[in-house]
């Protein structure tokens, strides 16, 4: 996995994050989301189960804009995925 799939996935994580959680006041906490409509499919077939193990390299099918964002139309790492992310094998973390 590259570091640009890394640095992608925690970028998308902060602001998710970000927009979901208000300022606490008097002790309670609130959170808001605002769902969109999205036609991508699970990669595996069914969502994985939370709490659990998240593989980046696993996003959803639907392609660019759907599933993923990536500057370049080509898989540069040319490992596990033909899509646009650019994924190679980096060894284990």
């Amino acid at each position: 996995m590259t570091s640009r799939v890394l640095v992608l996935a925690s970028v998308l994580a902060f602001f998710i994050l970000a927009s979901l959680i208000p300022p606490v006041s008097n002790g309670s906490l609130l959170l808001k989301a605002h769902a969109a409509p999205f036609s991508g499919t699970p990669y595996s077939g069914a969502p994985i189960n939370l709490p659990g193990r998240i593989e980046a390299e696993n996003f959803d099918n639907g392609g660019e804009a759907v599933a993923y964002h990536d500057t370049t139309a080509t898989n540069d790492g040319g490992f596990y995925r033909s899509e646009g992310v650019d994924v190679c094998t980096c060894g284990s973390p």
